[in-house]
């Protein structure tokens, strides 16, 4: 519908009072403001709205944020090593070498085994001021690696010795260098003579150094230190020690290792009970297998009870055997196909083919198919 033209000089109102017009919420103003244009950008698969007249962020710590560093890191990346080995060497204030793909390059060049031109790369981030204990001690571990440039790393680490910035990282390098390449002698006398305090790495790398060794002597004298210095091994290097030592058949030292492991508090984990387990039943202790067994302090898994069963096959007791079987449906874990194999291998090593025939008949009892 049309409405009629409102004369001049008339005024409208409203129809109803509640329908009186506000006034304006922005009150009129004698300037003109200034537009700012917003743009919207696409930044690491977002969307964002960003101010151009907003100043720029700084750059992420040890990124760089010339362009020299971000073509660096590009380089690095694609794994143009050559190309950013050039660059790095040339860059100058204030594009200095960055640390962090100064860092992966050099990494990158030792697994390469261009371990001469990852000291390059060290070299030029040393003059420009941006090296750090991270860059050194990948270098170091690099030489570690390469087995024969240990006197390298060596030569390092008396450098950065010499000049402060060698950490108990940089030691714990060339420690385990020494362990890897057989020289414990070596190993241990830089222990002996470090200036900071050996921590829990140090001494957990040397003690798996002597256990490959088979220095079994050296290595439970070096637990007992470790113990008196208050600084105990952890749950994983006591398990350590006592897969080394069950590994050589020494379950009464890896026993008294167990041991040990109470009495600094720490948790005898299912795997450290069936690694001694497992060693007795092969050593044909079998009442003590099964002791150790009965009274462990966690719940026996799959691994555990197929250590019994082979102790039980073992010894011959063939009924136990089954009962133990049919204990391990009844507690919801049920034999798996080393179980079986264990049970029918025996009964076939002892000549009782007829037995191993029945056990075969009775497996899809236990949801096992047997495939002819």
């Amino acid at each position: 519908m049309r409405h009629p033209p409102i004369a001049a000089g008339t005024t409208c109102s409203p129809s109803h009072p509640a329908a009186a017009v506000s006034p304006h919420p922005f009150p009129p103003t004698n300037h003109k403001p200034q537009r700012t244009r917003i743009r919207l950008v696409a930044a690491a698969g977002t969307s964002r709205w960003v101010n151009p007249r907003a100043p720029a962020p700084p750059p992420r710590r040890g990124a760089g944020g010339g362009g020299a560093n971000q073509q660096l890191n590009h380089l690095v990346r694609l794994g143009d090593l050559d190309a950013a080995l050039l660059l790095v060497e040339s860059m100058r204030d204030p594009d200095r070498p960055a640390v962090v793909p100064c860092t992966l390059l050099i990494k990158k060049l030792c697994a390469a085994g261009r371990l001469d031109d990852a000291e390059r790369v060290l070299g030029a981030s040393e003059r420009a001021g941006t090296a750090d204990a991270v860059a050194r001690n990948t270098l170091v571990a690099g030489y570690c690696r390469a087995g024969r440039r240990l006197a390298d790393a060596e030569r390092m680490l008396s450098s950065l010795a010499a000049s402060g910035a060698a950490d108990v990282v940089t030691y714990n390098t060339l420690v385990a260098g020494y362990c890897r390449e057989g020289r414990l002698g070596d190993a241990r006398r830089l222990v002996a003579g470090m200036p900071l305090a050996p921590n829990s790495y140090t001494n957990s790398t040397l003690l798996k150094g002597l256990c490959s060794a088979k220095e079994w002597d050296d290595a439970e004298e070096l637990v007992a230190e470790m113990i008196r210095s208050g600084c105990p091994p952890n749950d994983l290097t006591f398990g350590m020690v006592i897969h080394s030592l069950c590994q050589n058949g020494l379950v009464d030292r890896a026993m008294g290792v167990l041991d040990q492991m109470s009495e600094c508090g720490c948790t005898r984990s299912v795997i450290v009970y069936n690694e001694i387990i497992s060693c007795l039943a092969e050593l044909g202790r079998v009442e003590e297998a099964l002791d150790l067994f009965n009274h462990m302090p966690c719940k026996p898994d799959i691994f555990s009870y197929n250590a019994a069963v082979k102790g039980l096959c073992r010894g011959e007791r063939w009924e136990d055997a089954g009962k133990l079987i049919t204990e391990m449906v009844r507690k919801d874990c049920p034999p798996d196909e080393v179980t079986f194999n264990t049970v029918i291998s025996y009964l076939c090593h002892r000549g009782l083919v007829d037995c191993a025939m029945e056990v075969v008949e009775k497996m899809p009892e236990y949801g096992w198919t047997v495939q002819s």
